[in-house]
């Protein structure tokens, strides 16, 4: 998303020049004739998760691997069946040396350690995944097939254990000291008596299906996303035969929020506003914008506007929370606006990291970070905020059993690769 914050980190931290090929923004055939390449001096190439796996290079990396294979964000791979994961994993057993990278290693639970570290040690953790889980997580329900931990008060198992174990495998660089604060605040608003009655019959809706055990998690999160959409002042009609669904406005007050926000704020100060997945969110957040007289600018699927903000004292920068979450500098703003949220905790802490975090010397401020919530005063709108740090407390323990002050190490073994 942004390929020159790796290559700048690159040239700054190794001991001797690398040359650097960007492979991402290339056709998959120009990918390989990079790779296939010769290169005069060591060469460090860069390629995101979606085309490392595909053809042809993903063929041609297994025949003749790189002497050292870095995954950064390496969460992504945390599902043991995914197209990455399962890549990675034959990838890594052909690299000689390997090193994962994330700043959200356990997001949600303890199971997020497996598929991360199969690519680095197949066996270090077990060679099954349901071996591995059926060690560490309380399993229950329908066939006996449901996670209990994590879930009313049910215990994860066997965790001083696992923290050895990951020890040997991972280590935690606690990050330096911030030349800021971050201050956290939320803003509160009350649905319009029409959205509020569609969102409090939902809300009755998911409280009754929440009841039958044997409910699936997909139905959970679809029903949850259909409560989070009116929240957000909108509801899309359900898509009949040979008609679309048509999305129905219910409500103004986060758009009217935000604008008096940003009112608030100093003219000059750029500005970061998150959304959580709703494209309707991304227009809303036009409108309040310009309501409060300042630029607006996007990065999401639809644009990609980082560098014109960047250059705009003052301007908005409304970012989808999967496309802004992860690999951008966004330390120009002070100001980072949670308009609407998603349940996943890892997302949300990558997107804080994208302000609160050291700043490069072209953008740095030393000034407090504010961190703002819009929610609704809707019950499950205001839960979802609540779960989001309630998940930390297994996580946390986990990482801190095995944190040690050791930036070197890491350093040392890709400046040994050559």
């Amino acid at each position: 998303k942004d390929p020159g914050i790796w290559p700048r980190h690159l040239r700054e931290f190794l001991s001797e020049p690398y040359e650097i090929v960007i492979l991402s923004n290339k056709s998959p055939q120009r990918r390989l004739e990079l790779y296939e390449q010769k290169p005069v001096r060591p060469t460090a190439y860069l390629i995101s998760h979606s085309g490392l796996w595909r053809a042809p290079l993903a063929d041609h990396l297994v025949r003749f691997p790189p002497d050292l294979l870095i995954v950064d964000e390496c969460h992504h791979a945390k599902a043991p069946g995914g197209v990455l994961s399962r890549y990675l994993a034959k990838l890594g057993k052909r690299c000689p040396r390997r090193i994962g990278c994330t700043g959200t290693f356990l997001a949600h639970s303890p199971l997020d350690a497996w598929a991360q570290s199969r690519f680095l040690d197949g066996t270090a953790l077990s060679e099954s995944f349901s071996v591995y889980r059926s060690r560490y997580a309380q399993m229950g329900g329908y066939e006996g097939k449901e996670i209990l931990s994590g879930r009313d008060g049910v215990p994860w198992l066997h965790q001083g254990e696992l923290a050895q174990r990951l020890a040997k495998l991972w280590f935690s660089c606690e990050r330096p000291s911030l030349p800021f604060d971050v201050a956290y605040s939320t803003r509160r608003f009350d649905l319009s008596p029409r959205a509020r009655d569609v969102c409090t019959k939902l809300e009755k809706d998911f409280a009754l299906m929440l009841k039958d055990e044997h409910v699936s998690a997909s139905l959970v999160i679809t029903r949850l996303v259909r409560i989070l959409q009116v929240c957000s002042g909108f509801i899309k009609t359900d898509d009949q035969p040979g008609r679309v669904g048509r999305v129905v406005v219910l409500d103004n007050g986060r758009a009217e929020l935000l604008a008096e926000v940003l009112q608030e704020l100093d003219s000059d100060e750029r500005v970061v506003v998150f959304v959580g997945k709703f494209i309707h969110d991304l227009d809303a957040v036009r409108t309040a914008s310009q309501l409060a007289g300042r630029r607006y600018y996007e990065i999401s699927g639809r644009a990609s506007q980082v560098a014109e903000w960047r250059g705009s004292p003052g301007a908005v920068l409304c970012a989808h929370v999967q496309s802004g979450s992860e690999g951008l500098d966004l330390t120009a703003a002070r100001y980072g606006i949670f308009y609407s949220h998603q349940h996943s905790l890892a997302t949300r802490d990558q997107a804080i990291a994208r302000i609160a975090r050291i700043p490069d010397a072209s953008t740095s401020r030393t000034e407090t970070r504010f961190i703002v919530d819009l929610t609704s005063t809707q019950d499950v709108e205001s839960a979802v905020l609540a779960g989001l740090q309630a998940r930390r407390d297994v996580v946390r323990s986990l990482r801190d059993a095995i944190t040690i002050n050791h930036y070197k190490n890491l350093t040392n073994l890709v400046n040994e690769t050559y």
